[in-house]
């Protein structure tokens, strides 16, 4: 009899352990096994051919995710990607990877081959999709639809009464489709194997927008059948936010309203930066009758900017399925030269966000707003927004001149949004004020027009220092994005970054790629997106930039947002751009970035689109 084990690694409760036989049937009752030993013994007594356990083998070598876990990343199944021992040592959430290497030396004893599988990713490869909305934040829809993977591979289920159960079921099918020459290895010897089903292969991507529509055959029907997704929008942030959540000490500092002879302006450390005048969607297509304003009063923003449910069914009403969220005033907070002031403010921020995206997490993808005047705080706070639910994190585009985003003190930040696999923005208007001594100098009321007109100059400079000093290279799953400042200035900064590398005389501190044929622009391509809201001379140059790089965003609420007319706007944006290439710029490019499923069509969603579970 053919007998294989899997092995479902947990901290405090012991890890689950179930046996199937090569006809898929239990071998025994599933069993708990709290330490090494104990599975050793296991392993002996039923003479087990090979065990499939739920962990890596150790933390990764070096900087690089590892191979494996970018194949399943570019295959659309998201994970948490194995840290290096420093990292891993260090916080309390990698325990669980810590025990499962002593699952595999506890399998080595025994001389039983050991295997690394994934359970999601084999009952994504399995069932051939991914897992329908919502269903993997409720244990009994995750057991479920897990369970029905093993259903279709004629498993004995019956005693698979809980996920952790289910979980090293699948692990012990991987292990006997390896026995049968049904599985396999992704990823190299270097960096170890995970293990899946051959039907992965057979598969290809499975993308993050299911049951992708056959082609359509103009841009028309693309506008009218895809669901958009927004790749840039805000939020109107309530009044009494700050000043409910921020800690006593500090509430005097942090942001809030004060009434004035011309409207509500919010003040911040003393200093008044803006009004209410960041939620006027659609009245710049009617401003004769509703004239754009340069202050009001919160009373008069419309309630679609700050209630999610009106939020959503505002943005559906454009067109717009799903929403990724950033800050108004909150992006204020980063003119702020004090740092604790900044600190509070932003967690109380993200407080706020995730709970307004609980409404919906399907259609409502909130992003963190990150301090990274000291990097290490700001890892704790990714870790801790990537556990509220939101989906990446906004740090400042323009660094103090004695930190810049050259320098290795970020890597932790980088490293930590790679195994997160949260992406980075740099959202325009978030210059940092410096820490050490700078001056708050942010009242809209002085604001000059060149702030509007070259602000993608801090993006080039940023991203300049991140792909020149290697740190795609050295982080290659980092997605870092330059948001809301349009694509036109992209093809001719690649052609001076490429230039500038191959043509100038190289000075010795500047460094050199691994990859004698790569260019700074191919990191751009691979590591970078560019969100834009109407960049008709971008779009026209899309095959220079690269389709693969773009993400559309309406700017909701803001004034100068496509909304309420994204779909009519983007037929004029788009066209002459081939239905394929229209579609991954305003959904599809958004949806994988950020993990987000789609519906297939608008004509298949029902109006009411129903609450996140």
């Amino acid at each position: 009899m053919t007998v294989a084990a899997g092995v479902d690694v947990a901290v405090r409760r012991g890890c689950d352990v179930v046996l199937l036989d090569e006809h898929r049937r239990l071998v025994c009752a599933p069993v708990v096994v709290r330490d090494p030993p104990e599975l050793t013994a296991f392993l002996r007594t039923h003479a087990v051919d090979v065990v499939g356990i739920d962990s890596p083998p150790a933390f990764r070598q070096g900087t690089r995710a590892r191979a494996c876990e970018l194949e399943l990343m570019r295959r659309g199944v998201r994970l948490f990607v194995t840290p290096d021992a420093a990292r891993g040592d260090a916080h309390p959430f990698y325990e669980w990877m810590r025990v499962g290497f002593t699952m595999f030396r506890a399998a080595e004893a025994a001389g039983v081959r050991a295997l690394e599988v994934f359970p999601h990713a084999t009952a994504v490869a399995l069932r051939g999709e991914r897992p329908p909305p919502g269903a993997m934040r409720s244990g009994a829809r995750k057991r479920a639809w897990r369970t029905e993977a093993l259903v279709q591979e004629g498993v004995d289920t019956t005693l698979l009464d809980t996920t952790d159960r289910v979980d090293a079921a699948l692990c012990a099918l991987v292990g006997l489709l390896a026995l049968e020459g049904a599985a396999l290895e992704l990823g190299d010897d270097a960096d170890g194997h995970i293990v899946v089903p051959a039907a992965f292969g057979h598969h290809g991507t499975i993308g993050a927008v299911r049951d992708h529509p056959a082609p359509t055959q103009s841009l028309t029907d693309v506008l009218e059948h895809t669901w958009l997704v927004s790749s840039d929008c805000h939020v109107a942030e309530p009044p009494d936010l700050w000043q409910e959540r921020v800690e006593a000490a500090l509430r005097d500092r942090a942001p809030r309203v004060v009434t004035e002879d011309d409207g509500d302006w919010w003040y911040v450390d003393g200093c008044r930066t803006a009004s209410f005048t960041m939620a006027q969607a659609g009245r710049r297509f009617d401003q004769a009758a509703t004239p754009l304003r340069f202050s009001g009063a919160f009373a008069d923003v419309m309630p679609e900017a700050y209630d999610p449910a009106r939020y959503i069914a505002a943005n559906e009403a454009d067109g717009v399925w799903s929403s990724v969220i950033y800050p108004s005033e909150g992006l204020m907070l980063f003119y702020v030269p004090s740092t604790e002031v900044v600190d509070a403010s932003t967690r109380a921020y993200n407080d706020w966000l995730g709970e307004f995206c609980r409404e919906d997490p399907r259609r409502l993808r909130g992003i963190a707003m990150l301090n990274v005047d000291d990097p290490d705080a700001a890892v704790a706070e990714l870790e801790r927004c990537a556990g509220l639910g939101l989906a990446g994190a906004l740090i400042t585009v323009a660094p103090p001149a004695w930190q810049p985003f050259a320098s290795r003190a970020y890597d932790r930040l980088w490293a930590a949004a790679s195994d997160l696999v949260m992406p980075i923005s740099l959202h325009v208007a978030s210059d940092r004020a410096d820490p050490k001594g700078g001056a708050f100098n942010r009242d809209a009321r002085k604001t000059g027009p060149s702030l509007f007109v070259i602000h993608e100059h801090q993006a080039r400079e940023a991203l300049t220092e991140l792909i020149f000093s290697g740190v795609f290279e050295r982080f290659p799953a980092l997605r870092i994005g330059s948001v809301e400042h349009g694509l036109g200035w992209i093809p001719y900064f690649l052609a001076q970054m490429d230039f500038t590398y191959t043509q100038r005389p190289r000075r010795e501190h500047w460094h050199r790629f691994g990859d004698p044929g790569a260019l700074p622009s191919d990191f751009f391509r691979r590591n970078v997106f560019a969100s834009f809201q109407e960049d008709r001379v971008g779009v026209r140059l899309r095959d220079v930039i690269g389709t693969e790089v773009m993400v559309w965003g309406s700017d909701f609420p803001h004034g100068e947002s496509t909304y309420p007319r994204s779909r009519a706007i983007l037929a004029e944006v788009l066209a002459g751009v081939s239905p394929d290439d229209a579609r991954r710029i305003v959904s599809a490019n958004a949806a994988t970035l950020y993990g987000i499923e789609v519906p297939s069509s608008v004509a298949a969603t029902s109006t009411a689109a129903g609450r996140g579970a």
